[in-house]
């Protein structure tokens, strides 16, 4: 078993003793971001571009896909139910009743991802379903932030996540697990793993997203800040577009951790250029930080494009 695969076993392990975890219907860890259309055969040392998700989304339909190894008659009652909310609603009072259930979460790995799995067999109404739109989405932003540099520079694009287990948003979690995000007791497995994740590659950047959790993830990460950038077309609530600290590793070479405003639906083309720009030159100036100077030229001429 090479260390991926054992990173992997231990996050299974870990579903498994903190079974609030089971309610997800899916973990995502490691995942290769293809680059044009090629998917990257990924080992220990490559060049990457981290990026890092705050955790998993998760819609209804999502629920439609079933595990391989669930129990047979459970998979043919959910295959029975009229819709997916139902299935997901069957598996959290499985859990919280500590029936017997196998499966969940399901896995999104290096190993694999669900959406690809073509036996009708797993899904719901024995029709395999497209990845949903918020997954194609995401992956379509974070190739816009990164795959032009990353086809120059050589590197691979990988995907991790701060909390690895899905849900259909932050404000969900106490519904689903019982505790709040800003509260969430699995930081520092997560973080242990991701730092495990980070060392195990030759990681050039780390991009979150997600700007509001920048006080949480500064402690588990040993983060040392050094610039902050702002927004094209500020707002008053919206003012930073990014801020960029300093992954501190004893005897290594310290990483960019560039945090970034979350990529939703709301989120503008002009931003966007702006996180690209910032992801390239770091990445090509060995780490440093741009400028303010030249950042706020760059950021004269996004504001003046009538492309964007």
């Amino acid at each position: 078993m090479n260390e991926i695969n054992a990173y992997i076993e231990e996050i299974k392990s870990y579903s498994e003793k903190h079974t609030e975890l089971k309610k997800s219907h899916h973990f995502c860890f490691n995942i290769p971001i293809p680059i044009g259309n090629t998917k990257p055969e990924l080992k220990q040392g490559d060049e990457i571009v981290l990026i890092m998700g705050q955790n998993p989304g998760e819609l209804d339909g999502t629920w439609n896909y079933l595990p391989e190894n669930l129990e047979s008659n459970t998979k043919d009652l959910f295959t029975k139910m009229k819709s997916p909310i139902e299935i997901k609603k069957k598996v959290a009072e499985m859990v919280d009743n500590k029936e017997q259930i196998s499966g969940y979460p399901v896995e999104e790995s290096s190993n694999g991802s669900f959406w690809d799995d073509d036996d009708i067999n797993n899904w719901r109404d024995n029709q395999k379903e497209s990845a949903d739109s918020s997954h194609d989405n995401w992956h379509q932003r974070i190739k816009k932030i990164c795959e032009d540099n990353c086809k120059k520079k050589n590197l691979a694009i990988v995907q991790t996540e701060y909390f690895f287990w899905s849900a259909y948003g932050i404000d969900k979690f106490k519904e689903r697990f019982g505790f709040d995000w800003e509260a969430n007791p699995h930081e520092e497995f997560c973080s242990g793993i991701n730092k495990k994740l980070i060392d195990y590659y030759n990681t050039k950047i780390i991009i979150y997203f997600g700007i509001s959790d920048v006080d949480r993830i500064k402690k588990p990460f040993n983060l040392e800040e050094a610039e902050i950038y702002e927004v094209p077309e500020p707002k008053s609530n919206k003012k930073d577009l990014a801020r960029l600290y300093y992954l501190k590793r004893a005897n290594k070479k310290d990483i960019p951790f560039l945090i970034c405003t979350h990529i939703s639906n709301y989120i503008s083309n002009k931003e966007i250029e702006c996180m690209k720009l910032l992801s390239d030159y770091i990445c090509n100036h060995d780490g440093k930080a741009m400028p303010q100077d030249e950042y706020k030229k760059e950021l004269e001429r996004i504001n003046s494009s009538t492309n964007l």
